[in-house]
């Protein structure tokens, strides 16, 4: 029983040391509230060191916030937690995530400019990899997320984004982002819903992409669009492809002027299936080098007028 007591009173001590050991490094992450603790986002997250949680109390919070160092930004809801930044002449974001494994979750991000909606501000934009954007209501602004960075690992999923005023809902716009998933998202009333400009291994999954100018746009290669609700987009298209090895399944793609457009100098080998297509014009090619097959060999796709062509 002695030895018993003496093992268990050195793995309490040595419990004890490690804990100490850590709270020296700054290894114990800490919440900080606002406005309990930090009168404004800006200065909690100034405040917070890695790993820390910024809690952010119901209410309209006038600032945009800078993200420079890892740590989950969390509002107590996306209806009543509200990020509102004023637009500059130039460019800007509410909020500006640059530092690696950051979460942004339960807020209203929004932009105004009293003078002309091409300066409102960004409502996100991520320069990290490994980030999670998810169940954020993102309107008003120029546009909703957006990134320029060659980031990876990043996930934007269940937000709703509406109301864009110059441009689109999701925007990711460099040479090599990779690993990308947009998912669950609702799209409405944005120039255009998701645009992927370069990269690879995007998946774009089980969006709604509703009554915008355009709906998905993919320049890039390896990714897979699957189970999203393109409809009513009377723009250009509801999806259009310029890019390689690409996989769109299990689609519905209806009421676009155009479901599915092909385009630029090299767009091959991407394969669809399972989709359904009930367009004004369900495929248009202007590609100049084309090849795409139509099933996987065993499943092909609906089309709305297949039995006049």
């Amino acid at each position: 029983m002695k030895k018993f007591v003496a093992i268990f009173a050195v793995f309490i001590i040595a419990i004890g040391a490690v804990l100490y050991v850590a709270s020296l490094d700054g290894a114990v992450s800490k919440t900080l509230v606002v406005p309990d603790d930090y009168a404004t986002i800006g200065w909690a997250v100034g405040n917070a060191s890695a790993g820390d949680t910024v809690y952010v109390k119901s209410g309209t919070y006038n600032e945009s916030v800078t993200i420079d160092k890892p740590l989950s930004l969390i509002g107590e809801g996306m209806s009543s937690t509200i990020i509102l930044s004023e637009g500059t002449r130039g460019s800007g974001h509410t909020i500006h995530v640059k530092a690696d494994n950051v979460t942004v979750s339960g807020f209203t991000i929004t932009s105004y400019l009293p003078f002309h909606r091409l300066y409102y501000f960004y409502g996100i934009g991520i320069g990290g990899n490994n980030c999670n954007i998810t169940g954020n209501i993102i309107e008003n602004c120029r546009e909703g997320i957006v990134s320029s960075a060659s980031v990876h690992s990043v996930t934007i999923s269940k937000n709703i984004i509406r109301d864009t005023t110059a441009g689109m809902g999701i925007l990711f716009i460099y040479a090599s982002p990779h690993h990308i998933t947009i998912t669950d998202n609702n799209i409405t009333s944005t120039t255009y819903g998701i645009g992927v400009q370069g990269g690879y291994s995007y998946v774009v999954s089980g969006n709604n992409v509703i009554d915008n100018g355009g709906g998905i746009e993919i320049r890039g290669s390896d990714s897979t669009i699957t189970g999203n609700n393109v409809t009513s987009n009377r723009g250009p298209e509801g999806i259009r492809i310029e890019g390689s090895n690409n996989t769109v399944s299990g689609n519905y793609v209806a009421d676009n002027v155009v479901g599915v457009r092909f385009s630029g100098s090299n767009t091959t080998d991407n394969l669809f299936y399972s989709n359904s297509f009930d367009n004004d014009q369900n495929v248009q090619i202007t590609s100049t080098n084309y090849t795409e097959a139509w099933d996987n060999g065993t499943v092909g796709n609906y089309w709305s007028d297949y039995t006049t062509k």
